[in-house]
């Protein structure tokens, strides 16, 4: 009961840090969409992420280099938002939800996102980036998969590599959850007509698809077929996009679950360190996401906008 009432406490302490740090991206130097670019970062936003997206896109083109920018609007964003993201991404290019062709698949939970990210993979390698992730350090390894045209998404230390789809189904009904993620690992033996063997268990905040990878098609047979297995109602849920991404994923030939912890999502599982600071993470560390659940259980966000917004400048 004490140890609730103190962790509650201290998150509402990190929150508060959070937003007066966040703050002060705003008078960080603009960044520049390079539209020549064969690499397309691309990022969904809502409005109260805004501040959130600035840092984690300014982040990763400061460690990554030229790209084109895409951010889609999720139908949140105001007037103010769309002008502070123009003023501070040039040349942006910003996508309505509403003008996204989800064909038979679910909307909403993020399903615009998937399905527009693959269409623009007929022109470009496409980056996936959440709004709350941060990079903090070199990214060789996505120079290098981006340069072999190769796929790749952050995941944890438990699946570093492809996992065949029999096991995969097999393990999930041993967890005896009631998540949608693990209830469609369960029926993963159904996309088999799909020619899928393995299946790369990772995390859709930050993925990257192949150029000419050609897979807008196929996620629609993977939502048709999740479908009658799952029920309708149950493959609307929030968590089918998940899963979904890394089907994707493992359909790509040489795509890879980035090294963990160097790649990682705060929280899962913890990345524990002897310091209550940077000194573990820098040089160490090349991004993290911020994932909900665990955001503000310890004050690394904070201390990570904070030196993030100090290199910028």
């Amino acid at each position: 009961m004490v140890k609730n009432i103190i962790d509650k406490l201290a998150k509402k302490r990190n929150i508060i840090k959070f937003n007066k740090a966040l703050l002060n991206v705003i008078e960080t130097p603009p960044i520049q969409s390079v539209e020549d670019s064969n690499v397309l970062v691309l990022s969904q936003v809502h409005h109260a992420a805004v501040k959130m997206s600035l840092i984690a896109i300014k982040s990763f083109v400061k460690k990554f280099g030229h790209c084109k920018i895409e951010l889609i609007n999720d139908g949140s964003l105001t007037e103010t938002d769309l002008s502070l993201l123009q003023q501070h991404i040039q040349g942006v290019t910003i996508v309505e939800i509403t003008d996204i062709d989800i064909a038979d698949c679910p909307k909403g939970g993020c399903w615009e996102r998937l399905c527009h990210l693959l269409k623009r993979t007929e022109d470009y390698y496409v980056i996936q980036l959440d709004s709350d992730t941060v990079t903090i350090g070199a990214l060789p390894e996505i120079h290098q998969q981006v340069n072999d045209n190769l796929g790749f998404s952050i995941g944890g230390p438990m699946f570093p590599d492809p996992v065949p789809i029999d096991y995969m189904s097999q393990l999930a009904e041993s967890w005896n959850v009631d998540h949608v993620q693990a209830k469609a690992e369960m029926n993963l033996v159904a996309l088999k007509d799909l020619h899928i063997t393995h299946y790369l268990r990772g995390c859709a905040a930050f993925a990257g698809f192949p150029k000419g990878s050609n897979l807008r098609t196929l996620l629609s047979e993977v939502s048709q077929t999740m479908e009658k297995q799952l029920g309708k109602e149950t493959w609307s849920e929030w968590g089918t996009e998940q899963f979904s991404s890394n089907v994707m994923q493992s359909l790509c030939q040489g795509s890879q679950i980035l090294n963990w912890p160097k790649y990682h999502n705060h929280g899962f599982p913890n990345y524990d360190t002897n310091h209550n600071g940077l000194s573990e993470y820098l040089g160490k560390v090349s991004l993290i996401h911020f994932i909900g659940p665990t955001r503000f259980s310890n004050d690394l966000y904070t201390k990570m906008i904070n030196h993030t917004i100090q290199t910028l400048r």
